[in-house]
């Protein structure tokens, strides 16, 4: 099997691999499976795993609700604040780079999406407000 990617218009970032007996047209041939492929780009001839955002912190205190944080990101990087029963989205919070803090007082399940510019990779996380 040949291993492929499709990159976006600056032919850098991967938007979707695959694995084959030939390269499909407007893909380029890749050293790497397709599920390793999805997290890297191409520079200069180099495949380069994509930065990745830390990890956050999610605290709960005693008197219920939770606290999620974020280190380091990015400027430009956007986190979104959605239910995940009602599918709402809560907010969209622009970062001007550094840390960013979210309180979520309600139980439930939420999903907080953060999408910092590239090469960054997105980043979910499931947090459950018991």
């Amino acid at each position: 099997m040949i291993h492929y990617a499709f990159l976006d218009p600056t032919g850098v970032y991967v938007v979707s691999a695959g694995d084959a007996k030939s390269v499909p047209d407007g893909a380029v041939e890749a050293p790497f499976r397709s599920d390793r492929l999805i997290g890297m780009m191409l520079v200069e001839d180099a495949w380069l795993d994509r930065p990745r955002l830390a990890e956050p912190t999610v605290v709960y205190p005693v008197g219920g609700g939770a606290t999620v944080e974020f280190a380091g990101l990015p400027a430009g990087t956007v986190a979104e604040v959605v239910d995940v029963e009602t599918g709402e989205m809560l907010a969209s919070l622009p970062e001007e780079g550094g840390s960013l803090m979210v309180e979520l007082l309600d139980a439930g399940g939420y999903r907080i999406e953060t999408t910092p510019p590239p090469p960054h990779l997105k980043h979910r996380l499931q947090v459950v407000v018991p």
